[in-house]
């Protein structure tokens, strides 16, 4: 009997101290979620909170997986799907009008969004969304108008090993697509998971990193890697803008002091430099991002929150000085800048169609892209809401487009995506504008060996220089110049230490985009231009034999050359470095 007490007790104890540990482990949880979800840092919240639910169903849970849910592309339905189980059970809990408008928009349900926003007027909803509830009525009605007439264009989820389901965006490419740099937020991020000291923490979020892909062919892209340890830190380093030759890279940190500000780094052969700040005229205590530099290099774009604007965030541009620094920032103005944010440049290699994101003007909801185009140095056409399907009710923002106009790459939260935002592809078809543009590209060598130059441009007819900053980079020799079409041009090569070598481009009568490749060699007087000679050596009937390890000289008439190789076993032989400007004669050692 003794012992039956004590097996009981045992048991007992047992079954206590599990459901004291599952307690432990639920408060533990419950902490955890509460914490990410105050960080707004929703994506981490929702399998802790979904857990939760499972453990022990309450409709407190299922409000905050509503909401968290708004924040899955993959999964904006199952959003709508809690808080409605929620306005059935306990509708009066506060915001749930408000964030289930919200759900119904970004599922395109504009009616009854309206109808939820209307009732988030009149119901229990927190101050801080109440302002913003006749913003999205707009929105939705806007949206309505949008959907109602899309547009001709594919769209495609670039998928892996671009996207992940993490988070990928900012999207910047070369001129010619053949390289994208892009942020990453994940599990791949430079220390892992950090608190806001940036100190590792494994209820910390992931920091931003940049990465580079570069085009295999078609429309296959490498898998991306880190850009290196020159850029990527343990803080926050974000990718914002490339040059249209693939030399200069624009990125934002968080630095001490401000609330963001823009650097620069240049490809030094293979390597990205050290990123070095804007100047004053540029960075300042306040926050400054979303960068674009003009194809010539000659004018910059950037979005930032200094006082005197007319927004939040508003679109400024600089005007680069003789001296190489940057002029003083002028606000593009109120055709341009809204009383919402409005930021993301991007000036498209024309110099004159400007693509923006915006949450003012007749956005559909949050950051919308538009378009305008430069009628002078300080005016604007009224910017052009892109159109659905690029746009969406939810966030679209940092849209490049190819210099072709054939393409666009944008990051979004698209339903049916891979992560919290995803990079995207769109194919223009018969929306895309015809630009007249001539992209000349090559690579420039000195006596065979890939050089930098310092590449300068006059209008053939005028002589008049061409305002633009080009060179090719020192360890490939490869570069870019973009010239508007319809005109002739004389662009000069200038290397250290050789003559300089200009080549004419005849483009008086291209009117469309044009890619021209244009090699340039040089050499000096000293220098002896080599070249390779191979081949096979076949035998026997019909040449059908190869003649292996068979020895073959070679000489030039005035037989002040002679060299000699062996065959291999295929017959195939090759001659390196051969002298050129020679005629030469062969022979087989019989």
């Amino acid at each position: 009997m003794k012992n039956f007490f004590s097996i009981l007790f045992i048991i007992i104890f047992l079954s206590i101290g599990g459901s004291y540990a599952q307690e432990q482990s639920k408060s533990q949880m419950l902490m955890d979620a509460e914490l990410y979800f105050e960080q707004g840092n929703y994506i981490d919240a929702l399998p802790l909170y979904s857990m939760l639910d499972s453990l022990d169903p309450n409709i407190d849970y299922k409000f905050k997986l509503g909401i968290c849910y708004l924040y899955r592309t993959d999964k904006i339905k199952t959003s709508t799907e809690y808080l409605e189980m929620v306005l059935e059970k306990k509708p009066k809990v506060e915001d749930l009008h408000y964030y289930l408008g919200r759900s119904y928009a970004l599922n395109n349900k504009f009616d009854e969004a309206i109808e939820s926003f209307n009732k988030a007027l009149n119901g229990k909803t927190s101050k801080e969304n109440l302002e913003n509830v006749d913003r999205n009525i707009g929105y939705c009605g806007n949206g309505k108008k949008l959907v109602e007439n899309p547009i001709d264009v594919t769209i495609e989820n670039m998928g892996r090993p671009v996207n992940s389901k993490y988070s990928e965006y900012v999207p910047v490419i070369s001129a010619d697509e053949s390289i994208m740099i892009f942020t990453y937020r994940g599990g791949k991020s430079t220390g892992g998971r950090q608190n806001i000291y940036a100190e590792p923490d494994p209820k910390g979020r992931f920091y931003e990193d940049v990465f580079m892909s570069v085009k295999l062919g078609g429309e296959t892209w490498a898998d991306p890697e880190k850009i290196g340890t020159n850029i990527n830190t343990h803080g926050h380093d974000a990718s914002l803008a490339l040059s249209a030759n693939g030399q200069k890279l624009f990125i934002y940190k968080d630095t001490e002091g401000s609330s963001g500000d823009l650097y620069v780094s240049e490809l030094e052969g293979y390597d990205w430099s050290v990123p070095k700040a804007l100047d004053s005229n540029i960075n300042t205590a306040y926050w400054e991002g979303g960068v674009s530099l003009s194809a010539d290099e000659s004018e910059l774009y950037f979005s930032s929150e200094r006082p005197g604007g007319f927004g939040g965030r508003d679109i400024y541009k600089c005007v680069r000085n003789s001296d190489d620094t940057w002029g003083k920032p002028k606000n593009l103005g109120s055709t341009i800048n809204t009383f919402y944010d409005d930021e993301s440049p991007f000036i498209h290699p024309d110099g004159k169609t400007l693509f923006f994101s915006s949450e003012g003007h007749q956005s559909m909801g949050g950051y919308d892209i538009f378009r305008s185009l430069s009628i002078t140095d300080t005016t604007w056409t009224t910017p052009e809401n892109i159109g659905y399907p690029i746009n969406t009710a939810g966030d679209d923002r940092y849209y490049v487009v190819s210099a072709n106009g054939e393409r666009g790459y944008y990051s979004s939260q698209k339903i049916g995506g891979y992560g919290q935002h995803d990079i995207y592809v769109v194919n223009l078809g018969s929306s895309a504008k015809k630009y007249q543009l001539i992209l000349i590209k090559g690579v420039v060598t000195a006596n065979d060996v890939p050089a930098e130059a310092d590449i300068t441009v006059e209008y053939a007819k005028t002589r008049l220089p061409y305002d633009g900053y080009f060179k090719s980079n020192s360890a490939t020799g490869k570069y870019i110049v973009i010239l508007p079409g319809e005109t002739s041009y004389d662009i000069t090569y200038n290397v250290k230490g050789f003559d300089p070598h200009v080549e004419t481009i005849d483009a008086s009568a291209i009117d469309k985009y044009t890619e021209i490749t244009r090699d340039v060699k040089l050499y000096s007087s000293d220098y002896q231009r080599t070249i390779d000679i191979s081949g096979t050596l076949s035998i026997g009937e019909a040449y059908a034999e190869p003649a292996s390890i068979v020895k073959i000289f070679v000489s030039n008439e005035e037989e002040t050359i002679a060299l000699e190789t062996v065959t291999d076993e295929n017959g195939k032989f090759v001659f390196n470095k051969v002298p050129s400007g020679f005629t030469y004669n062969f022979s087989i050692d019989d």
